[in-house]
């Protein structure tokens, strides 16, 4: 069941007309819309978020808000264990989720190779700490371009061969309110100094997904 958080984690980041410069450099287009998803995620404001994201309803909406209040609370998280270990590099979940990641995740998407067929688009592209390109799919809605989430994970295979019509009705909400939460606690207790080394952070961190999978357990019987 953890497999729901870290896919959608590695996921967002495939046809029929292939770009050329004229697209590449459209103001308006899938990679201006790639720039402003990606900035909007580092505001750690989930409205402005969904604001360029492509929805197909209020289902939809309910799943991206609950999964960036867990991507919002993994940032804090990463934010206030780099402040405590400060000597420590590496990463206690596996997001892209800094500042520095996401700015560099924006550069490798607007230069990588863009498709689009219609009101589609879809961007290719190997990004920091991937073996295997991931693929970003774009709707245009009205005149705006957006980043289709829901097609994305689609393509990250979390629901494989799934009409991303059908994806708001599988995604656990609550898994990811409560990952949440968890993420916040642990925040909270390495700023306390409950822990006294990065390998205890990071060690706790990973129980949170299958602590949250018993919870769920409980809740269903």
């Amino acid at each position: 069941m953890a497999v729901r958080y870290f896919l959608p984690c590695i996921a967002i980041i495939s046809s029929v007309f292939l770009f050329g410069a004229a697209g590449a450099d459209d103001p308006e287009g899938p990679r201006a819309a790639a720039a402003r998803f990606f900035a909007a995620e580092k505001t750690d404001d989930p409205a402005k978020i969904a604001e360029c994201i492509y929805l197909r309803g209020a289902d939809e909406l309910g799943a991206v808000a609950a999964f960036y209040r867990l991507f919002v609370a993994e940032r804090r998280l990463t934010r206030v264990v780099s402040l405590q270990f400060k000597d420590e590099t590496g990463s206690v979940v596996h997001a892209r989720n800094t500042d520095a990641q996401l700015d560099e995740t924006a550069k490798i998407v607007a230069s990588a190779p863009l498709e689009q067929d219609g009101d589609s688009a879809k961007i290719t592209a190997t990004l920091v700490g991937d073996d295997e390109p991931e693929i970003l799919y774009f709707r245009r809605s009205g005149m705006t371009w957006k980043v289709d989430l829901g097609r994305s994970i689609a393509a990250g295979a979390l629901y494989p061969a799934t009409n991303p019509a059908e994806i708001p009705v599988k995604v656990d909400i609550w898994f990811y309110l409560a990952m949440a939460d968890g993420m916040n606690r642990l925040a909270d207790d390495v700023a306390a100094g409950k822990y006294k080394t990065f390998k205890e952070v990071k060690e706790a961190a990973a129980k949170i997904p299958s602590d949250v999978d018993k919870q769920e357990v409980k809740l269903l019987k």
